[in-house]
């Protein structure tokens, strides 16, 4: 550096107070952080597949207030909805972003003997289609494992090779014909979310990426990862049944810039005694994410 350009830059060194240098310095971490958040929209917007587009979502997680003259236990809700069918017992369950009850330990299965009585109820409880009678492929319709049983003595024996669903009696649980009359008791997990639409594009709300995780004593796990839309298929050879069972509901399926829509765990597995659920929501990724406990 030539003797002039030196003397030039310290007569500018001089003549900058520490004030106005701290101010030029604040000015240039503010446009450097810009640059970074639109050069990081943009590698976002690249790496979407083809056709959908980057949306600011919003999520906010919360538990229902159990439903009037419900029982509860371990967070989740059980309550009476009249009379019907199995597939009856699907429909209006799902009314109230609900399940025919599912049971997973012996304190359960005690506590709805002991709430909802003896007479027939239907349970959530089906044989897979194309399952080997009589005890094989017998699922519950939230996708949890099938870990603790209260079969009566001598069942399930598929009377009369037309029993794939199963219902609860004074003295245990019964493999039964699709198309009998029981009880219905309807099992919830209380837990909805909202979502905003806080982008520049309307949103396909079916197609928005979800994951659902709760969390049992210490541990995180996983209840869901998929579509907001995507269904488990109940499917029944004897006779032939099949019905989708949504996983969540939300209460509208397009949302534009500012909307918001309320949804619904319907039919998701949980472990007895979950406090705490995180839930994320994206395009193509579900990276905007709320928890609550």
């Amino acid at each position: 550096m030539t003797g002039p350009e030196r003397e030039t830059i310290n007569n500018f060194s001089r003549g900058v107070s520490p004030i106005v240098a701290t101010l030029l310095i604040i000015g240039i971490i503010v446009v450097a952080g810009i640059f970074l958040y639109f050069m990081t929209v943009n590698l976002m917007q690249e790496n979407q597949p083809e056709g959908a587009s980057f949306n600011a979502l919003g999520v906010s997680v919360q538990i229902d207030p159990i439903p009037s003259g419900a029982h509860e236990l371990f967070t989740h809700a059980y309550w009476e909805v009249g009379d019907g069918n199995f597939e009856e017992a699907l429909e209006r369950c799902l009314e109230a972003y609900a399940h025919p009850v599912t049971i997973q330990f012996e304190l359960e299965n005690n506590m709805v003997y002991e709430r909802f009585g003896s007479n027939t109820y239907w349970l959530g409880l089906y044989q897979e289609a194309g399952a080997a009678e009589p005890d094989k492929g017998w699922k519950w319709v939230t996708g949890e494992p099938l870990t603790y049983v209260n079969w009566r003595p001598n069942t399930p024996n598929d009377y009369q090779n037309a029993q794939d669903v199963a219902g609860v009696w004074s003295d245990g649980w019964d493999d039964e014909f699709l198309t009998r009359v029981h009880r219905i008791v309807c099992e919830r997990w209380p837990i909805s979310f909202t979502i905003t639409n806080k982008g520049t594009e309307p949103v396909n709300v079916k197609e928005l990426a979800v994951k659902v995780d709760y969390r049992s004593g210490s541990r995180w796990r996983t209840a869901y990862s998929g579509q907001i839309g995507d269904v488990k298929v109940i499917r029944t050879d004897s006779p032939s049944m099949e019905f989708n069972l949504p996983h969540i509901v939300c209460e509208k399926d397009v949302l534009r810039p500012n909307e918001t829509t309320a949804c619904h765990i319907v039919a998701l597995p949980s472990e007895p005694g979950t406090y705490g659920v995180r839930i994320c929501v994206g395009d193509a990724s579900p990276v905007f994410c709320d928890t609550t406990y």
